[in-house]
């Protein structure tokens, strides 16, 4: 895998820990292999580029890591589930108009603007999929 610069926003990437910090003696938490991890604002006063900025939580590691304990991957890009969008699709917004009294003639109706009950059923059934 090639390297990649180091994080400067939080986010899920693909690392490697290469130097854990506050590792109790006898332990030993360096990655064998590249795996996800997070990293998250760890100073919301500070500034991006500063060190305690950004942290790093790693799967089965309690203490917080430090980003530049690690070689670095790529980003992984955030998981957009339809279900928890805001807003309809077109077809949504066609079938809730047929339930609707308005029969989806009124754009400034409920039907048009937001998912009912029936299409967020859908919509999780279709996830399940």
């Amino acid at each position: 895998m090639k390297r990649y610069p180091t994080p400067e926003k939080p986010g899920h990437y693909w690392a490697k820990l290469v130097h854990p910090s506050d590792m109790p003696e006898g332990a030993d938490w360096r990655s064998i292999d590249f795996e996800i991890v997070q990293v998250a604002v760890n100073d919301p006063g500070g500034k991006p580029g500063e060190p305690e900025y950004l942290s790093v939580l790693v799967p089965g590691v309690s203490p917080s890591q430090w980003v530049d304990d690690f070689i670095w991957g790529p980003r992984i890009p955030d998981f957009r589930d339809e279900r928890d969008q805001p807003g309809l699709t077109e077809n949504e917004k066609k079938a809730q108009g047929e339930r609707c009294g308005c029969k989806g003639a009124d754009d400034m109706c409920v039907c048009q603007n937001v998912t009912d009950a029936t299409t967020r059923a859908e919509r999780a059934q279709r996830g399940r999929r």
